[in-house]
This record gives C-alpha cells, structure tokens and sequence, in this order.
C-alpha cells in the first residue's frame, strides 16, 4: 500500500479515535497534508479509502488541464478566425477543436462521475 502513496507522491499518516481509523495523507516533498481525512473501520480500510481518492485526484486533475488546454486552442482558433479569408480550412480546425473541448469535457465529466468517498 505504501508503494502506491509513493507513486502518487505521498506518504500515509494512520490514527485511531476510539475504534476509528483515520487516513491523511501528507506530500512527500514538503510534508503538507493534502486532501481529506478518510475514516476507516480499519486501518487497511481508511488507507485504501485515502489512496483511491488520491488516485481519483490525480485522474480529474489530468482530466481538468487536458481540457483547459484544448478550450485555449479552440478560443484561439475561434479569435483568430475574425478577418481572416481562408474559410473552409479555418472553420475544419475550429470544428476539430471543439469536437476535441465536447470530447474531453465528456472525459471530465466520466472522472467526476467516479468520485470516491467523500462525496
């Protein structure tokens, strides 16, 4: 279990409060918690809680930036459209662009439908 907080650039922090685990996780290159605590009947269990959440993290973080990259292509493509003659080549990109912003916001929301504890 460690293995994985490590790949993900964290390190696991265990307590336990009368019968309940508790999991925070704390980033590896500078010790600042990050995330939620994850509560847990069980150490294994609050720890796994914790590394599916961190792992879910980073997929929407992927998510949010692929598609905040592609809207900037589009609103470029879409702007620099203004004035410019060269029609058909231009509205195909700015079609292709938007078709890859509608795609990916579908990924975004495919990732944010997984969403583990805590909701």
């Amino acid at each position: 279990m460690n293995e994985r907080f490590a790949a993900l650039g964290y390190r696991v922090h265990l307590t336990e409060d009368d019968g309940v685990w508790i999991a925070t996780a704390r980033r590896l290159d500078s010790g600042d918690a990050f995330g939620p605590p994850i509560p847990g009947d069980g150490a294994g269990e609050a720890a796994a809680s914790l590394v599916g959440w961190l792992e879910w993290q980073r997929a929407h973080t992927t998510a949010l930036t692929a598609l905040q990259a592609a809207e900037s292509v589009y609103h470029r493509l879409a702007a620099d459209s203004f004035g410019t003659v060269d029609g058909d080549a231009r509205r195909a990109a700015v079609r292709e662009a938007l078709a890859r912003v509608d795609n990916l916001r579908r990924q975004l929301d495919d990732v944010r439908g997984n969403r583990p504890w805590p909701h």
